[in-house]
Order: C-alpha cells, then sequence, then structure tokens
C-alpha cells in the first residue's frame, strides 16, 4: 500500500522562489521537490530513503545555490546527515546530476553509472560540451541555436571539476534500512541511464524513462549508443518487472505502468513515421527535415520554437534517423561535417 502525508510546504528566506514540498510516500522514503527558473524543467523530485545508520539519495537536483538550500533544509527537516548519504545518480542532466559536485565533498559516496558517470564528474576526454558541438554540426544546427540555448537553458551547464564516483551496473543490489534495491538499466533518454527496483515491495525509481503527461526527450549522443531503440527497449524491460507503481523524477507516480510505456512507445513510432514521410520527400539533415515538420499538439512551425526546444526536436530526430539508418531503412552521407539521409534505394 502505498500511504501519503499532506506536503509540507517550506518556505526558505528571502523568497517564496525557494519553496519545496517533501511527501512521505511509503514508510522511511519521502519525495522533495526542487526547484529550478530553468526553461526546459521547472522542477524535480529526488527520493530520500532513510536508513539506520546511512541514507539513500536519489539525484541531487540543479546546479544552483536555490537547490542546494532546498535540499538542504529539507535534509535538515528529516535529520538527516550528508555525511550519512549514499547518493545514486539516475542519469547526467543537469536537472538530475547538476550539484554533485557542490555536495560531492560532504557525502558518503556517489553512485553512478559508468559513462553517465564519467560524464557527471569529467573523467571523460569527451565531455558534454564535445557532445553538444559535435552533434549540432551532425544534425546541421545552426551555431547560433546552440549559442542561445546556453544563455536560455541550464541543461546541459553542471560543475567543472573532476570528483569522484562508484559505478554501479545494472543487477547490482543496494540495501538501505527495510529496502533491498536492484539497479536496472533504463538506457535511452540518456546513454547509460539506470534505475532502482525494490524486490520485496514491487516498486521502482525509474528517473525519466517514462513520464506522466509529456514523453521524455530521447537525445542521439554519438554512434556507440543507439539512444531510440535502446529507447524502446527500456520500456519492453519495465513492462517485464512485476512492478505496481513507478516513481518518476518529474510529474508524479505512474499507477498503470504498460499503459503509459504503451502510450510512449506509440508517441514515439508516430513520430518516427512522420519522419520517414518528410524524408521521402528528399534528402537533408535532421535540421532540414525538422523545418518541415509541424510540431506539439497545436501544430507550430519549427523556426517558433525556443531554441532549447528545437535542440531537443533535432537531437530526437536525429535518435529515429539513427535508427532507421541501423535497420537498412535510409542511406546516410556525410557533407561538409553533417548527416545527410535519404531512403535507401
Amino acid at each position: 500500500m502505498v500511504l501519503y502525508m499532506p506536503s509540507i510546504r517550506i518556505w526558505l528566506a528571502g523568497s517564496q522562489r525557494n519553496a519545496f514540498d517533501m511527501k512521505l510516500l511509503r514508510r522511511d522514503i519521502y519525495a522533495i521537490t526542487l526547484h529550478s527558473s530553468s526553461m526546459i524543467t521547472t522542477e524535480i523530485q529526488v527520493y530520500l530513503i532513510k536508513g539506520r545508520s546511512e541514507h539513500l539519495l536519489i539525484d541531487i537536483g540543479f546546479h544552483s545555490a536555490s537547490a542546494a538550500d532546498e535540499l538542504c533544509a529539507a535534509l535538515k527537516q528529516l535529520n538527516v546527515e550528508l555525511k550519512d548519504v549514499r547518493l545514486v545518480l539516475t542519469h547526467l542532466h543537469v536537472d538530475h546530476s547538476g550539484n554533485a559536485q557542490h555536495f560531492a565533498p560532504c557525502l558518503k559516496e556517489i553512485l553512478a553509472s559508468e559513462w553517465d558517470g564519467c560524464m557527471v564528474t569529467h573523467k571523460l576526454n569527451k565531455t558534454t560540451a564535445h557532445y553538444v558541438r559535435k552533434n549540432r554540426q551532425l544534425a546541421g544546427i545552426p551555431r547560433s541555436v546552440c549559442v542561445q540555448l546556453k544563455s536560455e537553458s541550464e541543461i546541459f551547464e553542471g560543475g567543472d571539476s573532476v570528483f569522484a564516483f562508484t559505478p554501479i551496473r545494472a543487477h547490482e543490489r543496494l540495501s538501505v534500512g527495510d529496502y533491498t534495491f536492484e539497479v536496472v538499466d533504463l538506457a535511452g533518454h540518456s546513454p547509460q541511464q539506470i534505475g532502482l527496483y525494490e524486490i520485496n515491495e514491487h516498486f521502482m525509481f525509474a528517473a525519466d524513462s517514462v513520464l506522466n503527461q509529456i514523453y521524455p526527450t530521447i537525445n542521439f549522443w554519438m554512434e556507440e549508443f543507439s539512444s531510440m531503440q535502446d529507447n524502446f527497449d527500456t520500456l519492453k524491460r519495465i513492462c517485464d518487472f512485476d512492478c505496481e507503481i513507478l516513481y518518476p523524477a518529474h510529474y508524479g507516480p505512474i499507477f498503470d505502468i504498460k499503459e503509459r510505456c504503451m502510450q510512449t512507445v506509440d508517441h514515439h513510432m508516430k513520430k518516427g513515421k512522420y519522419l520517414l514521410d518528410v524524408v521521402k520527400q528528399g534528402s537533408g539533415t535532421a535540421y532540414e527535415f525538422a523545418m518541415r515538420m509541424q510540431w506539439g499538439r497545436q501544430l507550430r512551425r519549427f523556426d517558433t520554437l525556443s531554441c532549447p526546444q528545437q535542440w531537443f526536436a533535432c537531437l530526437e530526430l536525429l535518435a529515429h534517423l539513427e535508427r532507421f539508418y541501423d535497420l537498412g531503412i535510409l542511406s546516410r552521407e556525410l557533407i561538409d561535417g553533417h548527416w545527410y539521409y535519404n531512403i535507401k534505394k
């Protein structure tokens, strides 16, 4: 049974914008909502599982002083000290990992998948900024979009120092208090996104793999990852679990899990079919195809979208295009640093 208590709404000194909600989801498990002024993501739920001698925190929130203050106030309310907290980062996006560097010296341990963890902690030779530059070129996105993206969105902006983390892999187990969690591969939304499945009570912390209200973006990263196909495989994997409830990072719990997963698959399949119809009209880059398409329920022109929306739209199309290329449906040619796609003869 899922137990709820009324939200504890706490206002930090100085501004009402620093309010956060804290809910008891089940015994010793709290959802803490942190806020941001980002145009992409305005809030996130991080989860705290209280144990006896140590505690588990799932994600840590935005790269901002206000989000750090919110989290510290919540932990103080729960009588939790940072030195007793093991942090699990589900993936590299800054709304989940942005403040990891700030808190790293105080935490007992930071755990993450190997690739996403290396990206967050800057232990890879290729940083997130490298992927942004490279993918902008491959997708044919104008440089001006990337410049404005940085000013309008903090989604790629975390700290810039190296810090330690412990790699964890699918099927490993973590115990805290009365709970035992299995690490779950949730790749797709990011190359090695992970979640945690409670093996006795059958619930899952599912990060951004599937959400209420909206569909998570699936971004192409590089050829080493099959982002869109990984996403489809992850949604099937979630459906195969004996799971009663999902706790995503945004928009609240999901109870009808298989239905929401199928809706998410259907959304991406329809987008892929629409894209193929556009490709049939002639060769182009992901950006050029995006310009030919209509977006959202209002069927907006692509050039009316904000720069962050344009970025995520193009990178999701690139993930679709690469899946169709891998399936042998499309051909691909590199011209002046851009990938041009066409229907394979």
